[in-house]
């Protein structure tokens, strides 16, 4: 399963199942959601994403950290 951030001013058909967020909050907050213990999550940018690394390691930490 793929979690794309698509920023709006791009246009890209993808195919397979994959689920597409125009902005890194929302996009966390699915990863969050959907991730389970075990999962493996890698993360392909070539840019910061407004800081999504630290913000889903954060927010990980403090879901499974408890």
């Amino acid at each position: 399963k793929s979690y794309v951030y698509l920023d709006n001013q791009l246009e890209w058909n993808l195919s397979g199942e994959h689920y597409i967020e125009h902005d890194t909050n929302k996009l966390c907050q699915r990863l969050i959601n959907d991730l389970k213990s075990g999962d493996e999550v890698v993360i392909m940018s070539n840019g910061s994403f407004d800081g999504l690394h630290r913000q889903l390691i954060k927010r990980l930490k403090e879901k499974y950290e408890q």
